[in-house]
């Protein structure tokens, strides 16, 4: 959900991260460590007082999960990347719920939503980012892709209020990616995230997509289910790292 700014020594600046943090945040690109990387890429983060460093490390490289522990990253999560080529079919689970593009009447509901809906992501695992900010986070994550016309709402009963979200959009023109994708508490177990995931993808392929793909923690059980019913295969797997640094 960023917009990146691409930087010497395979970092780069996060720049939509920074502003809604309020302190410079950066990546670092690629999944190895190797020697002397680690040095090129503190002397980076001072440079550019970065506070807090990304990065998605391969978590079948040893060496490098020995230097990442070695230099201070902080371990905060196991990010599983799925994808779909042919998705399987998902009954509707009642004749009275519907999945459609949202309103901007709805909005204030999915954020309500979206406030208490991922906790179990990397920067609520991450007690250095205040708690209140992340909740905001994902407020202001789906506020922007409503604006970009790619949220669907999920609506249990006809088109009254809104009990859930799936947001995606178009990576290349061939390939969608599931963004977030939530259902409140009282009508989770019904079919609701189903839906929402079927029609996202069905949208997609409207939109030209042959693939889409998604990403989530592997400590969320409830979400892996949910993707391996709809035809899903984990594609990739991944270890977040955060490097806090006091610039």
């Amino acid at each position: 959900m960023n917009k990146d700014k691409n930087v010497e020594v395979g970092c780069r600046i996060l720049e939509w991260d920074s502003n809604f943090w309020g302190f410079p945040v950066g990546r670092l690109d690629g999944s190895l460590l190797r020697e002397g990387v680690e040095r090129r890429v503190l002397d980076w983060c001072r440079g550019k007082k970065i506070r807090c460093l990304y990065f998605a490390a391969d978590g079948s490289d040893a060496e490098t999960l020995q230097r990442a522990h070695r230099a201070g990253y902080q371990f905060v999560d196991v990010r599983v990347d799925l994808e779909c080529y042919e998705p399987t079919e998902i009954a509707v689970p009642s004749p009275n719920s519907s999945v459609c593009p949202v309103e901007k009447a709805d909005m204030l509901t999915l954020k309500a939503i979206a406030r208490g809906a991922h906790h179990d992501t990397r920067f609520f695992k991450d007690l250095n980012f205040d708690r209140s900010k992340c909740a905001e986070l994902y407020e202001k994550w789906i506020e922007r892709d409503f604006e970009s016309g790619l949220v669907l709402g999920f609506f249990p009963k006809n088109r009254s209020e809104a009990g859930g979200y799936v947001t995606f959009s178009m990576e290349s023109s061939d390939t969608a990616r599931i963004g977030l994708i939530a259902v409140e508490e009282p009508q989770r177990g019904r079919g609701g995230g189903r839906m929402l995931l079927n029609s996202a993808m069905t949208l997609a392929a409207d939109h030209g997509a042959k693939k889409t793909r998604v990403a989530t923690q592997g400590t969320n059980v409830a979400a892996l289910k949910l993707y391996e019913k709809a035809g899903f295969r984990v594609c990739d797997v991944k270890i977040w790292f955060h490097r806090w640094l006091s610039c």
